[in-house]
């Protein structure tokens, strides 16, 4: 037999052949285009899901104004593919998230031409202001898709760098109408990884105070230099629609490569409130200490010949924020102050200060946390503080009464809205507290339960032009509320009876308003509906309204005071139970506890003058321990007439512990006979 020349199975064998290199190339195709276009996906999608994650972090940054707490974001710097059977995957992808220019004092803002008033202007006088900050990088390495932009955080705003160009995916939150926020990136960050990182972004200072500030000239407008990759001319759309924004132009600067020095300049003619915050992320974080020294109200107290206040200065670091835990130093030229005191959580340091007896005139009161202010003072330093008093005539009291009290006369009118009727109301207060008083919560319930809308239902800023304004003759308020739509017209308001937490409610809020000693303010309530009629507002007049009024004054004790106000065409007084509510015009207390010995006790001396334009009802004492919230005395002495003083003693029941350090706040109310109410409280320790 001859198999030499046997040709047969050779079909079988080059098929076998051709089909192994049919799937050698499937694979190697699979292998080379579609593995990779898959990868890209997972790439992209990553790169899509790091973007929301950075706007997270972004969010955590600008939310830090206002005294918030430490944030923890994550964000999945890399990613890895889907397991395969055959085909290979590369290593997974890293990601990089690192700060860039927080250790470089070229990258920074800085504020120019902004003038305070008071013992602030001693900071803020106009000078050059400048804070280093940083921006915050997300990088990403991928294996496929090349081309993934790099991801800033600069300056509340958040964009990714595409070699093409920018796209801008969070907006800027440095200029908003007339409040400027500004927020110092500190610390250094440096993370590579294929996983998820936590991020810790801390408030270093961070408090709600803020500072007015104006230009001092209309030559000399208030200036914000940034430190920015952005140019000039995306800085300019980003701020179109701010009207208070004159320009945006680029400056020349030394600013590291890749930057570049942006300038806004606002309008000049404007009160400006500027909040500045400092946050932290990663290492080598830097806290602030102590920069100067302000009084927490304006110049200008009244005291009694003989009788007590308390005076308030404040802490703060170069940010404007409260530095707790510093002793300050006070003297006076004539009368007794007590001689230091500790800044407490709110950078607050408050003096016991006594007039003298038989000496009128002007006083002034020195305050240092550097040096003794009874030598060599400078009162123009920003460590020192001088406060000028004003002492008068002797009297009855402690001193540190007053009211923050509605005059009674109540006015309806048609605020700018498309209705004729006068839905909206002006009720006017007037402080006649020693100080400047801030206003913080504001209850509202009309009489007539039908009534249960508060809309405004115009555009813009200004009295009548949101749902709560008070026009204060020192800073004023507003809460513009977006949490009610009803009817065909689709208003934005809200619903009555409500209580109004000017600081924090609204879509819109203004901050708390303030009110000068001796000055008025304009509480305006914009307008008045039924939900079952949108078409047309309630005719206010004659109708009568409840309303509360909270605040506090420069010590930081909390007052209420309580009225009724029916509101008139003309404001000619609004009927009888809106008539001015009773004043507190003295309360002091005087510690009596016993301490040593048997029995122990906590007691108080109260002193307390009260008056009213008609007839006083009734008053009320009461002493609360801080600790329990339990009242444990209270007295009702008797009252009548349009005044009445008096001495009450309030005292806990007796002890086995010594009460020394124990705190109690000691209550007073006054109500006349048409219902109108007022309250104070002090805080006391033993």
């Amino acid at each position: 037999m001859r198999f030499r020349d046997d040709e047969r199975g050779q079909s079988v064998q080059i098929g076998a052949v051709l089909l192994f290199a049919t799937l050698i190339i499937a694979f190697s195709s699979y292998q080379a285009f579609v593995v990779p276009q898959q990868n890209q996906a997972v790439e992209f999608d990553h790169n899509q899901q790091v973007h929301g994650e950075l706007q997270d972090l972004r969010n955590a940054i600008v939310s830090m104004p206002g005294g918030a707490s430490t944030t923890a974001t994550s964000v999945t710097l890399g990613t890895t593919y889907p397991s395969r059977a055959v085909a290979q995957n590369p290593g997974p992808a890293s990601g990089s998230l690192r700060t860039q220019g927080t250790g470089d004092e070229r990258v920074a803002f800085s504020i120019r031409n902004a003038t305070a008033t008071g013992e602030t202007g001693d900071v803020w006088d106009g000078s050059l202001r400048s804070y280093d900050t940083g921006v915050v990088n997300y990088d990403p390495s991928y294996n496929v898709y090349q081309g993934a932009p790099l991801s800033v955080y600069e300056h509340s705003v958040l964009y990714n760098e595409f070699r093409s160009g920018t796209i801008v995916t969070a907006d800027q939150t440095v200029v908003d109408g007339r409040t400027i926020s500004l927020v110092a990136v500190n610390g250094s960050l440096e993370r590579t990884s294929t996983g998820a990182t936590s991020v810790d972004v801390r408030p270093v200072s961070s408090s709600q105070e803020t500072v007015l500030v104006e230009a001092p000239d209309d030559d000399s407008p208030v200036t914000i230099n940034l430190t920015s990759r952005l140019p000039a001319a995306r800085w300019e759309s980003l701020l179109d629609g701010e009207t208070h924004v004159r320009s945006v132009t680029e400056q020349p600067s030394d600013a590291p490569d890749g930057f570049r020095t942006v300038r806004i300049t606002l309008d000049p003619g404007e009160t400006y409130r500027l909040q500045l915050t400092k946050v932290g992320v990663g290492t080598r974080v830097t806290s602030e200490g102590p920069d100067y020294l302000t009084d927490v109200e304006d110049d200008g107290t009244s005291v009694q010949q003989g009788q007590n206040t308390t005076l308030v200065v404040q802490v703060r670091d170069r940010v404007d924020n409260p530095v707790s835990g510093v002793e300050v130093n006070a003297s006076a030229e004539s009368g007794s102050v007590s001689p230091t005191a500790d800044s407490d959580e709110e950078g607050r340091a408050a003096f016991d200060y006594r007039a003298p007896s038989g000496e009128s005139g002007t006083v002034d009161v020195n305050f240092s946390y550097v040096v003794d202010p009874g030598a060599d003072f400078d009162a123009a330093a920003p460590e020192n503080v001088t406060t000028t008093l004003t002492v008068s005539g002797s009297g009855s009291g402690g001193g540190v009464g007053g009211s923050l009290a509605y005059d009674g006369n109540g006015v309806a009118f048609d605020g700018p809205d498309s209705n004729d009727a006068p839905g909206a109301v002006a009720l006017t207060l007037e402080n006649t507290h020693g100080s400047t008083v801030t206003v913080t919560d504001i209850e509202i319930e009309p009489a007539d339960g039908a009534i249960d809308i508060l809309a405004d239902r115009v555009g813009g800023s200004g009295p009548a032009r949101h749902e709560v304004y008070v026009d204060a003759d020192a800073a004023d308020g507003y809460v513009d509320f977006s949490d009610l739509t009803f009817g065909s017209n689709s208003a934005d308001g809200t619903t009555v009876p409500r209580e109004v937490n000017l600081n924090l409610d609204g879509r819109l809020n203004d901050g708390d308003p303030r009110v000068s000693s001796g000055g008025t303010a304009t509480l305006i309530l914009s307008e008045f509906f039924t939900d079952t009629d949108d078409a047309a507002n309630v005719d206010m007049t004659g109708r009568s309204l409840d309303v509360v009024v909270s605040y506090r004054t420069a010590t930081g004790r909390a007052y209420q005071t309580a009225f009724t106000a029916t509101p008139t065409a003309d404001g000619d007084g609004g009927g009888g139970s809106s008539n001015q509510a009773p004043s507190i015009d003295a309360f002091q207390t005087t510690d009596t506890s016993q301490t040593g010995g048997n029995p122990k006790y906590a007691q108080f001396d109260v002193d307390w003058a009260v008056s009213d334009d008609s007839d006083l009802a009734s008053l009320e004492l009461t002493m609360t321990r801080v600790s329990t919230g339990i009242q444990v005395d209270s007295a009702t002495p008797a009252v009548s007439g349009t005044s009445a003083s008096g001495t009450t003693t309030l005292r806990e029941p007796d002890q086995s512990s010594n009460p020394s350090g124990q705190q109690y706040d000691i209550t007073i109310t006054v109500t006349d006979g048409d219902g109108a109410t007022t309250t104070q409280t002090q805080r006391v320790t033993v």
